[in-house]
């Protein structure tokens, strides 16, 4: 059985059991599994590589160094989200919504990020109806989840599959969100500040802020720098390096300044946004982790 080597690993969230799409590079339609030159499945995972076995190769296909990676399976249970259909009660979906939606899970191509909640099984979240015909998402307190648009009628046969979309998408985001460093192995390894400038504790800006993000390695050899923002409508976008590059390399010592216009879209009054830094001894690709608004 061919094995290939991904460039992912520990720190992108990647697990033993984990199944990956590959395409060709250059590739646009990368949640179009049929256009896939390969579907793999990772064996062995250290913290920036991953060895996988082949479980299918297109017809006439070959994987080339550089082609474009997909996960479309997590395989680790806590990388899947458990999903309840409200039934009864307030926010009640019609009966013929939940078999919709379980038929377009069914049909999904990332569908194993989802899992149907089990009867008493506490839920992550929650798929209602609102007042006026609507889908809603809730969270597991039963909150309905902001800035999720358009909404998708009850009445709308094309609406359970973009549901079910949006159900994968919070879960992959969730799982970018929660991704820290829990590996023993990289005890004492890179050490980086990363702090803001000229903001008191609660981190608060106002429209118009500049805001100043130091950067700076603390390490005694040089380091890989990444940095992805989250943003309140749901995107996942790696904003440092801005260009092509997966990284930039960090001498010892070495240090940066960015700085960053605040602004809020839209009529709200308040958003709040995620920086995630990732620093690698050894340079890696984090753009797997990217997603849409």
């Amino acid at each position: 059985m061919a094995v290939v080597i991904l460039d992912v690993g520990v720190e992108q969230g990647i697990g033993a059991g984990a199944q990956i799409a590959i395409f060709a590079d250059g590739a646009e339609e990368l949640d179009d599994f049929d256009q896939a030159a390969a579907r793999v499945e990772v064996a062995d995972v250290k913290l920036a590589r991953s060895a996988a076995r082949v479980k299918e190769l297109s017809e006439g296909a070959t994987i080339e160094p550089g082609a474009q990676a997909v996960l479309y399976n997590p395989g680790a249970i806590n990388l899947r989200s458990i999903v309840r259909l409200q039934t009864e009660g307030e926010g009640a979906l019609p009966a013929e919504a939940g078999a919709a939606l379980r038929a377009a899970h069914d049909e999904a191509q990332f569908a194993d990020f989802v899992q149907w909640a089990e009867t008493e099984e506490t839920a992550d979240y929650i798929v209602a109806a609102n007042e006026e015909g609507y889908y809603v998402i809730w969270d597991g307190g039963g909150e309905v989840i902001p800035r999720i648009k358009p909404l998708l009628a009850l009445n709308d046969d094309a609406a359970p599959p973009k549901v079910i979309e949006r159900l994968i998408h919070l879960t992959r985001f969730r799982n970018v969100q929660q991704l820290s460093n829990n590996d023993s192995r990289a005890h004492g390894l890179p050490k980086v500040t990363f702090e803001w400038l000229d903001v008191l504790d609660d981190h608060f800006y106002t429209d118009g802020d500049e805001a100043r993000l130091l950067v700076r390695n603390d390490s005694d050899f040089d380091v890989e720098i990444t940095i992805l923002e989250l943003t309140p409508d749901w995107r996942i976008s790696q904003i440092y390096p801005e260009d092509v590059a997966n990284s930039y390399t960090y001498s010892s010592g070495e240090q940066d300044i960015l700085e960053f216009e605040v602004y809020i879209e839209g009529n709200d009054k308040e958003e709040s946004s995620q920086l995630k830094l990732f620093a690698t001894i050894k340079g890696t690709n984090f753009r797997m982790l990217e997603l849409p608004s």
